[in-house]
């Protein structure tokens, strides 16, 4: 009979409400910086499914609640509610630590499992709570506290970049050729470093501004490693380290940045001194675990998907560290290393594995070698952010799954005004507006996704999510799109958010350090808030 609430860290985040009225729904469990991909992971998942990025979690009721903070061994943590249902009449949130995995496999239309050895050193685990009541009982008050923590304990500082419209744009691909009749893989230009120049004049031209582009696939295989990634050199098909050069003095000039994107952790060949057998992550049974691309339809491989193995903890240490003396000298100022803010994994090989935290610590020495230049990651798990100046696709939305009532901008309130943000692509949406106004909601950067050539050329290649990337379909709406909100960007951009509530059921507002309130309105038909009067599907800024 309680009125009470919880807030999960699942994606943006979300509050579950006590006796909601959805009787018997499925408990929620997700492991603390995603699942662990010592397995191999079946993706049978809906595609909006979101990760767990922030070691945290809160439940309260009136103007009292609990706020925890995962504070030692997050990486091999996980986060568990139950809903009171007819046999248990209570709501639970809690964590707790993963010591040990099952890995099966199929042997002779047989399924056989396996529990994960414990011989490598499991991580103390320590959970710090913070009661709060009053005005800071509520998820903007959890948020704020986390926050603090991050500043008092890891060093969270204000390192916002100017605001920017952003980009990523994909290099060379590999595709399917043939040589008198003998298939072969071969890459194939998407955008070339001058082709990325004309892009960029076509959006300041029409009156975008400065522009902040991620450059995927300019070195080593392409856009996806083939072999683990080993030297900085950009590829000749594209234009070579001139071009390359050409392009950041190009975005520099109007105020913009030029951040080339590696994958320290993923490949799919032996080769650069990393063994295909030897150095990937294995399962239980000590086999190499592969990732597959799946298909949703009858969850079996995609026979041209982009099948990859995750390397060892020891290997990225060695490898990603030899790239990283390569860059060095290469002179660029930016760097971004998309994939370490994403994934966080095992590796159960029974004679010399490592658990998550192995890795976790990797990543941070990764990010401190880097740190002599900007840096920027993908994703965002929670520790990345402390390090890194931007995140590329910060969660804003929840996985919005039966148990969960509402989305909330938990992370947004945590880093916006000292790390720069993205949204996901908005040209690889279902509805760009919907995502233009989270985007507002939460004052997170636009992103869009972009190749110069035809899309065609995808046809038959593990590449078909680029399909709506070619960019003449969406540079119009992204100059529309940025001349719309960089007003409004350019005065929060560096502010903290202080304050965040949902007015009417399509109404939101949120509240900076400055007093500037920024109104937004999901629903069709314009709605008036007071004495604030906001549009369809529009947004009202009230700017201190």
């Amino acid at each position: 009979g309680t009125d009470g609430w919880m807030m999960i860290p699942d994606g943006s985040g979300a509050v579950a409400l006590f006796n909601n009225g959805r009787y018997n729904v499925a408990g929620y469990e997700a492991q603390v910086y995603g699942p662990d991909y010592a397995n191999e992971q079946e993706d049978r998942r809906p595609a909006n499914t979101q990760t767990v990025r922030l070691p945290v979690y809160g439940i309260g009721k009136a103007d009292d609640s609990l706020f925890a903070v995962i504070t030692q061994g997050e990486d091999a943590a996980a986060l568990q509610a139950e809903f009171s249902n007819d046999s248990f009449g209570y709501n639970t949130l809690s964590s707790k630590l993963v010591l040990r995995t099952i890995s099966s496999i199929e042997i002779n239309n047989t399924v056989a499992t396996r529990l994960s050895g414990n011989g490598y050193s499991l991580p103390a685990y320590a959970v710090q709570f913070h009661c709060l009541s009053g005005e800071s009982a509520d998820y903007v008050g959890m948020a704020k506290t986390y926050r603090d923590y991050l500043i008092a304990e890891k060093g969270l500082e204000r390192a916002v970049l100017p605001p920017s419209l952003n980009m990523s744009i994909y290099g060379a691909v590999d595709v399917k050729a043939n040589l008198l009749g003998v298939p072969y893989q071969k890459l194939e230009s998407l955008t070339s470093f001058s082709q990325a120049e004309a892009m960029a004049d076509y959006l300041a031209e029409h009156g975008a501004g400065a522009l902040s582009v991620r450059y995927e696939g300019w070195t080593n295989g392409g856009v996806f490693n083939d072999k683990a990634v080993r030297n900085a050199v950009p590829l000749s098909i594209l234009g070579g380290s001139s071009g390359l050069a050409s392009l950041e003095r190009t975005l520099e000039s109007s105020g913009g940045q030029l951040w080339p994107d590696v994958d320290v952790l993923r490949f799919r060949e032996s080769g650069n001194g990393v063994s295909k057998t030897q150095d990937s992550i294995r399962n239980a049974f000590g086999e190499p675990t592969t990732q597959y691309d799946y298909m949703l339809s009858v969850y079996a491989p995609k026979l041209k998907g982009n099948h990859y193995r995750f390397m060892r903890a020891d290997t990225v240490l060695k490898t990603a560290g030899l790239f990283l003396k390569s860059y060095e000298k290469s002179g660029y100022s930016h760097l971004s290393l998309g994939s370490t803010g994403e994934y966080r994994y095992s590796d159960f090989d029974p004679g010399s594995g490592h658990g998550r935290t192995a890795l976790g610590a990797v990543l941070q020495s990764l990010w401190d070698s880097a740190a002599t230049g900007r840096l920027a990651v993908a994703g965002g798990n929670a520790d990345a952010p402390v390090r890194a100046d931007k995140v590329w696709e910060a969660p804003v939305t929840s996985s919005g799954y039966d148990c969960f009532d509402e989305d909330i901008p938990f992370y947004q309130i945590v880093f916006h005004g000292y790390t720069t943000l993205t949204t996901p692509a908005l040209n690889q949406v279902v509805n760009d507006r919907l995502l233009f106004l989270n985007a507002v909601e939460t004052g997170t950067e636009l992103l869009f996704a972009g190749i110069y050539e035809d899309a065609a050329l995808l046809s038959d290649t593990a590449y078909s999510y680029l399909y709506s990337t070619t960019f003449e379909l969406w540079k119009d709406s992204a100059v529309a799109y940025d001349r719309e909100y960089r007003p409004l960007l350019e005065h929060i951009g560096k502010l903290a958010i202080t304050g965040h509530a949902r007015l009417t059921e399509d109404v939101y507002l949120t509240t900076y350090e400055d007093g500037t309130a920024v109104y937004v309105n999901y629903g069709a038909e314009p709605q008036t808030v007071g004495n604030v009067t906001i549009g369809g599907m529009d947004f009202e800024a009230i700017i201190q």
